[in-house]
């Protein structure tokens, strides 16, 4: 099937016990921010379970623009592990890289918030942080524009000399009501 242009393929087993196993690990850690419904297995109304997988290399001195990601697609929480292709000379893990937010649509008034991460870190993205149409006051569907959500994006610090990896867990929103009925949720 297809994705915003990407090939998707069914996990067999093994590759869905390895999801799971990391799920439940980011599940764990970022339990406070009530991530996919908070740190029990996917039990419960609240609950979401990560369904998408997305892998990402990002070459050397580049970044990741700011950006919405389509924002009717998605159900609460994105997760995100990342890390250097390579060790680089005081760092097995890679190159430090900065999560860059920022709200507002017009650059005048943009806040911007970098939040400075050693490589091998995860985040999680979630309510107005993660910019869905249920949190956006005009409830804006897409990648279109407004003052009242965050964009991401990713910097890496200093001249990136090494590739960066990244693996995105979301859940797809399974029909309309899902991406615009969800709780409000707080920012990630």
């Amino acid at each position: 099937s297809r994705l915003e242009g990407s090939r998707m393929w069914p996990l067999d087993e093994t590759h869905a016990e390895l999801l799971r196993l990391v799920e439940g690990r980011l599940r764990a850690v970022f339990a406070p921010t009530g991530l996919w419904g908070g740190a029990a297995p996917a039990d419960g109304p609240a609950a979401v379970v990560p369904n998408a997988l997305q892998l990402t290399r990002v070459s050397a001195f580049n970044h990741i623009a700011n950006h919405y990601d389509v924002r009717d697609m998605w159900k609460e929480g994105i997760a995100t592990l990342a890390w250097s292709e390579l060790p680089t000379e005081g760092e097995l893990r890679g190159e430090a890289f900065s999560l860059c937010m920022q709200l507002g649509a017009k650059k005048a008034g943009r806040r911007t918030v970098q939040v400075p991460l050693p490589p091998g870190s995860a985040y999680v993205l979630t309510g107005a942080s993660q910019g869905a149409t249920r949190t956006c006051s005009l409830r804006h569907v897409g990648r279109a524009a407004c003052s009242c959500c965050w964009t991401h994006g990713v910097t890496l610090s200093g001249p990136a000399r090494v590739s960066r990896q990244s693996l995105t867990l979301r859940a797809l929103a399974d029909d309309e009501s899902d991406s615009d009925s969800e709780a409000e949720g707080g920012g990630g």
